[in-house]
């Protein structure tokens, strides 16, 4: 067996939609572990719809994990997996039949390749398809997939990439940041080290409900200054990385280098100060003093208005 779904399961409302895709593979040489993160939902009985196929293994946290850290659970299932490939699914994503027949074939095709990523497309509650994710290159370079990440209708998730199960625990398993903010890029950026390939077909749904920690707005003042953590982990991780790498001396390697370092730096920029406006006051002084001298803000009399903005917003309310 060449292959294992990861399933983290805690909202029912999806599963069996989610589980029933996974199961309907052309490619049927594979198996699922479905866990149970003590949901107070009956997720048991959604899985038990599937009981005589054997490629189903039902197990149950005894205590809530991901409430405390969505990504410690995603490695604990990551220690239980023994296949060459996994794939982190989730409890309401959809994947097309043909996903794994054609991850195979490209598996195949580039053997030392540690990441295969699928394009995606976002369905909102009702399956509609709202958003496609742009056409890549077959084969990239770990830069050329951090071009990626700023493309036109970039689709950005997790359970739509298929990493070597070997490699992925080399790195220490998924990236733990706090509420699992950015931990699918910062692991995938870490994979990419020897390439990424990517499918031509869209064979992934990406469902935004509104349930899941993606879909949630900058409304939350508590979980905005996680998020804030997040990224701030996330930017000191890839500058670490971006330093480490050593781009080929051709003029457009070298352009292509210096591109995403601007890109990341733009992006991280724009992030860290949409998460800052819920920062109390020392906490916003410190990103003040630390993200001014690394260049991100260019005008601090706009973080300033925004951030007062946010405050009377707070008050009023």
């Amino acid at each position: 067996m060449k292959y294992t779904f990861l399933l983290p399961a805690y909202k029912g409302k999806y599963l069996e939609e989610a589980l029933r895709s996974v199961l309907s593979q052309t490619y049927s040489d594979f198996k699922v572990i479905v866990s149970d993160d003590c949901s107070p939902e009956n997720l048991k009985d959604i899985v038990a719809k599937f009981k005589d196929d054997n490629r189903v293994v039902y197990r149950r946290n005894q205590e809530n994990i991901g409430g405390k850290s969505l990504v410690a659970h995603w490695n604990l299932l990551l220690d239980l997996c023994d296949t060459e490939y996994c794939i982190l699914a989730s409890d309401d994503d959809v994947y097309s039949p043909e996903f794994l027949s054609e991850i195979d074939v490209l598996s195949k095709r580039y053997p030392k390749v540690d990441l295969f990523h699928a394009r995606a497309q976002c369905i909102d509650v009702n399956s509609e398809v709202f958003k496609e994710d742009a056409l890549y290159k077959e084969y990239v370079s770990q830069l050329e997939y951090f071009e990626q990440l700023d493309y036109y209708n970039h689709i950005e998730c997790i359970a739509n990439y298929v990493y070597r199960t070997s490699s992925l625990k080399g790195i220490g398993g998924f990236v733990d940041f706090p509420l699992a903010w950015s931990s699918d890029t910062a692991t995938c950026n870490l994979m990419a080290k020897n390439g990424v390939v990517n499918t031509k077909d869209i064979l992934f749904g990406f469902r935004m409900s509104g349930i899941n920690i993606s879909s949630q707005t900058n409304d939350n003042k508590a979980v905005s200054r996680i998020k804030f953590k997040a990224c701030c982990l996330y930017d000191d991780m890839m500058t670490n990385l971006l330093n480490g790498i050593k781009p080929e001396d051709s003029p457009l390697e070298q352009y292509r280098y210096q591109q995403v370092c601007r890109n990341h730096q733009k992006r991280m920029a724009g992030l860290i100060a949409w998460q800052s406006v819920h920062l109390p006051l020392n906490e916003f002084i410190s990103y003040i003093k630390k993200y001014k001298k690394k260049g991100y803000i260019s005008s601090l009399f706009i973080i300033i208005k925004k951030w007062i903005s946010a405050k009377i917003r707070e008050s009023k309310n």
